[in-house]
């Protein structure tokens, strides 16, 4: 599963998220954690569909989450909470064995 991460970028509207939380409320049996990805292309893949679809535009080096801190929005978790707890979840479910 990680291989096949590694380079790739998980993908979701936002819409599908909005969707997914609704649903996972409306079954009691889910718990926990879930990676909501409709995609995972890579990298290169991404640069190369909007170089082909949208040549007009430029393709900008670097992404960051300015917007919406500027409007106020604070992140809880870093890097190495986010990781930490993805490892967790892993073990909990089972996905990550010693």
């Amino acid at each position: 599963f990680l291989q096949e991460l590694l380079g790739s970028i998980p993908l979701v509207h936002i819409e599908d998220i909005c969707q997914a939380r609704i649903f996972c409320m409306e079954k009691p049996s889910m718990k926990g954690r879930f990676l909501c990805a409709a995609t995972n292309p890579t990298i290169r893949e991404v640069s190369s569909y909007f170089q082909e679809k949208f040549p007009e535009y430029q393709i900008g080096k670097e992404c960051d989450s300015t917007k919406i801190m500027t409007m106020g929005f604070e992140y809880a978790y870093d890097t190495k909470n986010l990781l930490d707890d993805a490892v967790k979840c892993g073990r909990r479910l089972g996905y990550l064995i010693k």
